[in-house]
């Protein structure tokens, strides 16, 4: 895996964290 996907991927998650609030991580 490529570093520069790692970093892709958190930020795409801080996305949706942000986008759908604290109910996103209750559901993972």
């Amino acid at each position: 895996i490529d570093v520069t996907e790692v970093q892709i991927f958190i930020i795409i998650m801080h996305l949706l964290a942000a986008i759908g609030g604290p109910t996103l991580w209750l559901s993972m």
